[in-house]
C-alpha cells in the first residue's frame, strides 16, 4: 500500500471515530435531557448544558459532574433512566473504539437483514464473523464482570446504601455502582457508607 492509500485509510478511520463519538454522545445527551425534570433546573440552557456535559463526561470516562455531590444529588439518585443512560455511555467508552465499531457493524448488519430486507423479501446477506474473536472475548468478559459485580453489590448493599430504593431501583443502582469503579468514577450512593466487602470489590475493580 502506497502513502496515499495509507493516508486515506487514516482519514477514514478518523472520520469513523468522530462520527461514532458524535453519534453516541448526541444520543446520550438526548436521553439524559428527556430523563431530567424541568423543575430541577433554572432554565432550558442549564438543562441542556447538564445533558451535553454529562454525556461527554460519561463517554470519555472522565467521571466529572457539575454537581458537588455528583449523581448522588437528591434530584438525581432516584432517576433510574438517567443512571442507565450514563452507565451505558461509560461502558461503551471504556470498551474502546475497535469494540464499538464491531458493535456498530453488527447492529447495522442485523437492521439491514432483519428489519429492512424481510418486509420486502430481499435476499438476506450472511457475513461470517462480523464480530471478530477479540471483540467477542471482550464483550463476554465485560458482561460477566458486570453481572457478577451487580449481583454482589446488590447483596452486600441491599439493607445499606440501597435501602432507600425500590426493588427495581436497587437493581439499577447496584448495576451502576458495580460498573462505574472500573471506568468512569461516578457515584450514585454515599461512598462513605459502603460495606467492607463492597469497598474491597470497588478497590479491586479500580485496580
Amino acid at each position: 500500500m502506497n502513502n496515499t492509500g495509507k493516508l486515506s485509510e487514516v482519514f477514514s478511520s478518523l472520520k469513523n471515530v468522530i462520527l461514532i463519538t458524535f453519534l453516541v454522545e448526541g444520543l446520550g445527551a438526548l436521553l439524559i435531557f428527556f430523563s431530567l425534570q424541568q423543575s430541577s433546573f433554572n432554565s432550558l440552557n442549564d438543562r441542556l448544558f447538564f445533558s451535553v456535559f454529562h454525556s461527554i463526561s460519561a463517554f470519555c470516562n472522565a467521571g466529572f459532574s457539575t454537581l458537588s455531590s455528583g449523581l448522588y444529588d437528591p434530584t438525581l439518585r432516584f432517576n433510574y433512566p438517567l443512571l442507565i443512560t450514563i452507565a451505558s455511555l461509560f461502558i461503551l467508552g471504556g470498551l474502546g473504539f475497535p469494540i464499538v465499531f464491531g458493535i456498530y457493524r453488527y447492529l447495522k448488519h442485523v437492521i439491514n437483514n432483519q428489519l429492512l430486507s424481510r418486509p420486502f423479501n430481499q435476499k438476506i446477506i450472511y457475513i461470517p464473523w462480523i464480530i471478530n474473536l477479540s471483540t467477542r472475548i471482550v464483550l463476554i468478559t465485560t458482561t460477566s464482570l458486570i453481572v457478577l459485580g451487580t449481583v454482589l453489590f446488590f447483596i452486600f448493599e441491599y439493607n445499606n446504601t440501597l435501602s432507600e430504593h425500590s426493588l427495581g431501583g436497587k437493581i439499577v443502582t447496584a448495576f451502576f455502582g458495580a460498573v462505574t469503579p472500573r471506568t468512569a468514577g461516578f457515584n450514585s450512593v454515599d461512598m462513605k457508607m459502603l460495606t467492607f466487602p463492597t469497598l474491597m470489590i470497588t478497590f479491586y475493580s479500580c485496580g
